[in-house]
């Protein structure tokens, strides 16, 4: 009797296990939603906090261990040791693609500030050169 009893639950699980499949298979998925678009705000104290920011979050892999619990503290603790072992290579490689990325963002803010500088000077000459140009219509038309 046991082995028929094993038997029939184990065609009950099966059959159950095909009946959930199947709506979920035929089931559409939820379209992709994607967060909205913060404002871009490239206010040179903004780019400053940002990129303090992305410095301070770089290494993903320096996390504390500790835990406050009493009877499982340890446990976890041990557990997330382990697994930072374990996941020790990927998140050496993902905090070295954001130290990448961080001196790319230097290196960005760095040479945008400089093409503001240029853009300034540009201006400057431009508005003088326009005054001059003024100044010489002036000259040949009182002559």
């Amino acid at each position: 009797m046991d082995g028929e009893d094993a038997l029939d639950e184990q065609a009950l699980i099966q059959r159950i296990r095909e009946r959930i499949r199947a709506p979920l298979a035929a089931a559409p998925l939820p379209p992709a939603t994607h967060p909205p678009e913060a404002p871009v705000d490239d206010s040179a104290q903004t780019l400053d906090a940002e990129l303090a920011g992305m410095a301070g979050a770089c290494d993903v892999g320096d996390v504390p261990f500790g835990s406050y619990r009493a009877l499982v503290g340890p446990v976890l603790t041990s557990a997330r040791k382990l697994a930072h072992r374990l996941l020790a290579r990927p998140l050496e490689r993902q905090t070295s693609y954001n130290l990448a990325n961080h001196r790319l963002a230097r290196a960005y803010r760095r040479e945008l500030e400089s093409l503001r500088r240029d853009q300034e000077a540009l201006r400057q000459r431009c508005d003088a050169l326009e005054a001059a140009l003024r100044q010489l219509g002036a000259n040949s038309g009182h002559e």
